[in-house]
């Protein structure tokens, strides 16, 4: 998965219609909730296979955070 293509599937996950990058803050985001962060947990463990627990999703600050999270930095 690319990096535009994980940008899109966040933003249909968040149900956001301004269009996200790296720099979005999370805590910006009306839809960034803890249904939010549920969502993209069981989305990291289908699409990366990355166990994640709510405590990871705290110290987020941006979409970069979460990208970095899913390990698509890593690549």
């Amino acid at each position: 998965m690319t990096i535009n293509e994980f940008l899109n599937e966040i933003q249909h996950i968040l149900q956001v219609e301004e269009k996200l990058t790296l720099e979005t803050v999370l805590h910006d985001l009306i839809a960034w909730d803890s249904l939010a962060v549920m969502t993209i947990m069981g989305f990291l463990r289908t699409e990366f296979n990355k166990d994640t627990t709510y405590k990871d999703y705290k110290e987020l600050q941006t979409i970069q955070d979460l990208v970095k999270l899913a390990g698509l930095a890593d690549k």
